[in-house]
């Protein structure tokens, strides 16, 4: 029947329209998955500045948390264990001051602008607090390394308190972003839910809804596509 016929277009011009998505250059990359290394990384973008800059600082920041112990032990000079346990923490620490930053920067789109009703700025606001965190601690204990039994609440009340609580607000960032990755979509704090408008929804999801009022024979169109339809039906009958 006529029906059937028009039935049978719609669902060969849907599977055509789905293979073309999946042929596209983005979706390709999709399927592909994830390039876990390259030597060429696009710093046009301000996200992998980002990453990279937090993959840098992580390291510098792994060797001090590594050798203070050893170096205690041994009793090294003041100068090495300035340089190696203390220096070592503040640049990178500054590393993760900037990381926070430019994350928030980069979903305001301003160094200045705010976004507290995205996920993305409040990850990027509680990084760059622990950033803060990690930093004040190396600052205010120093002292006490220098001059030994002088600074004593500074370093358990100034240096060991700012390691806690940027180590909180890591953590927080973290929740943040495991909630973040797990949806397809940017989440709006303020509206409630995912979305985040049309520009982030996929191709796919927006070729589905132009083939929508094309299924009117079947109730899925909308409520004009549906009249017509009908009235072609009658005319047939």
């Amino acid at each position: 029947t006529e029906k059937n016929e028009y039935s049978q277009k719609v669902a060969a011009e849907q599977k055509a329209t789905s293979l073309h998505n999946i042929a596209s250059p983005h979706n390709q990359a999709m399927y592909q998955g994830y390039r876990w290394w390259t030597w060429r990384p696009d710093l046009h973008h301000i996200g992998i500045v980002n990453a990279l800059v937090f993959f840098i600082a992580t390291i510098l920041f792994f060797l001090p948390a590594a050798l203070w112990y050893p170096m205690g032990e041994a009793d090294a000079p003041l100068p090495s264990t300035i340089f190696w346990v203390y220096v070592l923490q503040i640049i990178p620490s500054i590393g993760f001051i900037y990381v926070g930053w430019a994350s928030m920067a980069e979903v305001s789109g301003s160094w200045l602008g705010l976004a507290l009703g995205a996920i993305g700025w409040w990850i990027g606001f509680f990084n760059f607090l622990g950033g803060w965190g990690f930093l004040l601690y190396p600052v205010l204990f120093l002292p006490e390394e220098v001059d030994p039994g002088n600074h004593g609440d500074l370093a358990k009340w100034g240096a060991a308190f700012a390691t806690f609580w940027g180590s909180c607000f890591f953590w927080v960032a973290g929740i943040l972003e495991c909630i973040e990755f797990s949806n397809q979509h940017p989440i709006s704090i303020m509206n409630g839910g995912s979305g985040g408008g049309e520009n982030h929804t996929n191709s796919s999801t927006n070729d589905l809804k132009k083939e929508q009022p094309r299924n009117a024979a079947d109730g899925e169109g909308d409520e004009e596509e549906g009249e017509e339809e009908k009235g072609y039906l009658l005319d047939r009958a």
